[in-house]
């Protein structure tokens, strides 16, 4: 584990165990972890942008590590785990769900496209007889 994951990681434990001693409350708990997220995260942007001597790679990288730090972080958090298992629980709603086979997503593209075309046409007939009915009643056009 690296050292900044291996510290992080740390702190997190501290945090918790307390919370369990009831030091200190879960909604502190949790929002002192999502504030450190916030921080954490904001300190990759403004990195990114301090950094501008350094090539882009690196840069992205330290955004990407600052930022995928901050999300392990909030993962921690009571609203973190909720949204970890949501996602969890999406994909398998994701692997239910019946797909269409490549006939039936041919035929329902050509039918929109059919479509689109002709409701084209029509608003640009429609477009066309109230310009022409315009023109004629204001006396302008050829």
């Amino acid at each position: 584990m690296s050292r900044p994951l291996g510290w992080l990681m740390s702190f997190s434990m501290k945090v918790q165990a307390m919370s369990e001693r009831q030091e200190l409350p879960q909604s502190s708990r949790d929002a002192l972890l999502f504030a450190l997220s916030a921080l954490l995260a904001s300190a990759g942007v403004v990195a990114f942008y301090w950094l501008a001597a350094f090539p882009l790679p690196w840069r992205l990288g330290a955004l990407l590590l600052a930022v995928g730090l901050a999300v392990a972080l909030f993962a921690t958090t009571g609203k973190g785990r909720a949204a970890v298992e949501f996602l969890r629980e999406t994909n398998i709603e994701v692997r239910k769900v019946v797909w269409p086979t490549r006939p039936e997503t041919i035929q329902t593209t050509g039918i929109v496209f059919i479509a689109v075309i002709i409701s084209a046409v029509f608003l640009w007939g429609l477009d066309s007889a109230l310009a022409i009915t315009v023109k004629t009643l204001t006396g302008r056009g050829g």
